[in-house]
């Protein structure tokens, strides 16, 4: 058994996105093109290459599945059931009637909680925190509201922080609408309240690994923790912030052809950069005959991001790359 391989599948990926999103097929087309690049997406979660029989309603058979943890399982297992059944009825012949907006909307959204998938996979294995790259988080903004809501979501209810806090909140808002935070950011209230604020010490770590000095006495950080003592204040001020009505590009998006301009013109995490990047780490770790301290203080001076975790950094980056080119296959772009 093969593993599965993204560039095998990148005409595939093109035709079906092209033939789906691209050329207004009527709702039955729709949603039987989203079938079939759901199966995509499921053989990419569950590692299965092309030599492998696999439809959807195959998925809680195969052993790959089998050895996923339970809340994992419930999570594909209902993303795909929003797709499969309605995805069977467009591609055979039984269903003679027209289908309906909502219909179509609920195979989409499953298809949103696939791609959501990826991202929550990601994330369970690199955790979102305060000190997480600046990289990864940037390019994580550079995906549509719904998907970045999704993943989040799914973080929040389950392991929730501060930076996941956050972003679920700033999620909310470009997803939805600033009222709808509101009332999100009063349901948890409690919670909210409850959640580990850092300590001066870790606070000073993320002032220092994660600013960017922009004078000789100034910082610049994207979450002011010096200004609050709690979860709930800082994210309340986030929502009243007319700032944080606009995305980071400065311009709303909302679907992945509108993102895609932002993910080319801002992606770093490119195969290049990041073996550029790592030949770089190395290089300077040689200089200093793998004097740590030495290395990062070098990293310091010249404001460059200095790896954490050594060689895993890249392995980090390169997962997280991978992923974007993923979700962005085949996608057009639009302004």
């Amino acid at each position: 058994m093969v593993n599965f391989n993204i560039f095998e599948y990148e005409q595939m990926i093109g035709d079906l996105i092209h033939d789906t999103f691209y050329v207004g097929l009527t709702r039955r087309g729709k949603i039987k093109g989203i079938r079939q690049f759901s199966e995509v997406i499921v053989r990419k979660i569950l590692n299965i290459g092309s030599d492998t029989y696999f439809t959807l309603g195959k998925a809680k058979h195969m052993e790959q599945f089998k050895k996923l943890s339970n809340n994992r399982k419930v999570y594909l297992k209902a993303s795909i059931e929003k797709i499969r059944p309605l995805g069977n009825d467009g591609t055979h012949t039984q269903h003679t009637e027209e289908f309906s907006d909502d219909e179509l909307n609920q195979v989409k959204d499953g298809l949103f909680d696939l791609y959501a998938y990826l991202f929550i996979d990601y994330f369970l294995k690199y955790p979102m925190n305060l000190l997480s790259p600046a990289q990864v988080m940037g390019d994580f903004s550079l995906l549509p509201p719904i998907i970045r809501y999704k993943t989040l979501q799914y973080l929040y209810d389950n392991e929730a922080n501060l930076q996941i806090a956050n972003r679920y909140c700033l999620s909310i808002i470009k997803t939805y609408d600033k009222p709808t935070a509101f009332r999100w950011l009063e349901e948890e209230r409690e919670r909210l309240y409850q959640i580990h604020y850092p300590t001066q010490e870790e606070a000073e770590e993320y002032y220092i690994n994660r600013g960017v000095q922009i004078s000789s006495t100034q910082i610049k950080v994207d979450i002011q923790l010096w200004r609050y003592s709690n979860v709930y204040d800082l994210l309340k001020d986030k929502v009243i912030d007319p700032r944080t009505s606009v995305n980071e590009s400065g311009k709303m998006y909302s679907n992945f052809e509108q993102a895609k301009k932002c993910y080319e013109n801002n992606n770093v995490l490119t195969s290049s950069n990041i073996e550029e990047a790592k030949e770089f780490y190395n290089a300077v770790k040689y200089k200093f005959s793998n004097n740590i301290e030495k290395v990062k203080n070098f990293y310091r001076l010249n404001n460059l991001y200095f790896p954490e975790n050594d060689e895993r950094t890249f392995d980090e980056f390169k997962d997280f790359g991978e992923l974007m080119e993923f979700v962005f296959m085949g996608r057009r772009q639009y302004s």
